[in-house]
């Protein structure tokens, strides 16, 4: 059983890597592929399309001990979700004997199908162990005021609790799946709450799901003496603050995608979405992003991108026609590595003035009385690249956002280890 996600449901977000995976037994190291996600919701159409990308997610993969936490203030999804805050958290750490992955989202203030179903506050957590061989996995929900239709749910139900609208749609609570595999591997995926529709919403038709509080979690026993991966990640558009949470600004990656640790086989991955509006904040056209990945014996290369068109901040005062992040690493197992990053400006214009398509790293325009502006951000290492096209810190409170807020646009980030 090889542990593998879609890409589509991957994100790049406030990660941490720390320790490799290794652990000491009596047979020697052992080193372990580790994934695990969450996310606020997910909508598929009944051809199986996501329609609505993982919202608010974090995600974890690959040998190494990572955590990565995301938030949302708002979720919506027409005729569908309507929801309020989302946290999302992902880890994958040490324990003694083993390793363990957790996944946690918990969703506020729920609305899916015009108040058929509410809940105040709904949370969820995977949980992946392997202990001295021994392997275990779980998902768990919690509710606090559920209803669906006419019926109270209370805090806990048992796991893969059906409760049907009828003619509306089919609804599962507590959605829990495990599965295990010799040679240790074990994993969880769930969801606090189900729903596939009996009848067309607005846009979605029969057959369209909801899965609210997706997560996953998954372990495997790896061959120590494959202990290399690659890494990456990208994502369009991202608004943080530096304390708290944004209470009006939807804040989560557009059209995340992640590398496996395992790469892609060299076959090109992409996520895609049409638009993204906070005006008068931020709008910006179509976001692509990319992540291409080799990893052998021979060879380590990981490369993403980040393309946004159509870029309008701050009611015109920063707009480009298309902008570009490229991240790459290259390296051989156990050898040399390098890494390199680059961003492409097509029109992008500051405060009225043109700024040049080969312009420096790092350079930085101060936009008086509102913020700081760093354009072609790249930080490197031997083996590792971040580039960000367009670095904007908030100097002066203004268009809802706090001192120190952050918004980012076009982020791709590439290692080899």
């Amino acid at each position: 059983m090889k542990l593998r996600i879609p890409l589509a449901l991957a994100t790049a977000g406030a990660m941490v890597v720390t320790t490799m995976a290794v652990t000491e037994g009596a047979a020697g190291a052992s080193v372990f592929e580790m994934v695990g996600w969450a996310g606020g919701s997910i909508v598929r159409a009944a051809n199986n399309t996501v329609t609505s990308a993982l919202t608010a997610a974090s995600f974890v993969e690959g040998p190494s001990f990572q955590s990565q936490t995301n938030s949302a203030a708002a979720i919506s999804v027409p005729n569908l979700i309507s929801a309020g805050a989302v946290t999302t958290s992902t880890q994958a750490f040490a324990i003694p004997g083993g390793v363990e992955v957790l996944s946690h989202v918990k969703t506020a203030d729920v609305i899916l199908l015009g108040g058929a179903i509410r809940v105040k506050a709904i949370d969820t957590t995977a949980t992946a162990t392997y202990i001295s061989g021994n392997v275990t996995s779980d998902t768990s929900t919690t509710f606090v005021g559920a209803t669906v239709g006419s019926t109270n749910i209370p805090i806990t139900v048992p796991k893969n609790f059906d409760i049907n609208i009828p003619g509306v749609a089919r609804v599962m609570l507590n959605v829990t799946f495990t599965a295990t595999a010799s040679g240790g591997a074990v994993m969880t995926q769930g969801a606090g709450l189900y729903v596939s529709l009996l009848k067309p919403q607005g846009s979605n038709a029969i057959g369209a799901e909801v899965m609210l509080n997706p997560t996953y979690s998954a372990i495997q026993l790896q061959d120590s003496t494959l202990a290399h991966s690659v890494l990456g990640s990208a994502y369009g558009t991202q608004v943080t603050a530096a304390v708290g949470t944004l209470a009006n600004v939807r804040s989560d990656a557009t059209a995340p995608i992640s590398m496996p640790g395992a790469g892609t086989h060299g076959v090109t991955t992409y996520n895609t979405v049409a638009s993204a509006n906070l005006a008068p904040l931020l709008r910006v056209g179509a976001v692509t992003t990319s992540a291409t990945g080799t990893d052998t014996a021979a060879v380590l290369d990981s490369r993403t991108t980040s393309e946004v068109a159509g870029v309008n901040l701050f009611n015109g005062l920063i707009t480009a026609d298309a902008i570009k992040a490229t991240a790459h690493a290259h390296g051989v197992p156990g050898g040399a590595s390098y890494s390199d990053g680059s961003s492409t400006l097509v029109n992008l214009s500051i405060g009225g003035k043109q700024i040049p398509i080969n312009v420096s790293p790092n350079t930085v325009i101060n936009i008086a009385n509102l913020a700081i502006v760093t354009i072609n951000q790249i930080s490197k290492t031997g083996n590792a690249v971040l580039v960000r096209v367009l670095d904007i810190k908030i100097t002066t409170a203004s268009y809802g956002l706090p001192v120190g807020a952050e918004i980012q646009i076009a982020t791709a980030s590439a290692a080899v280890i």
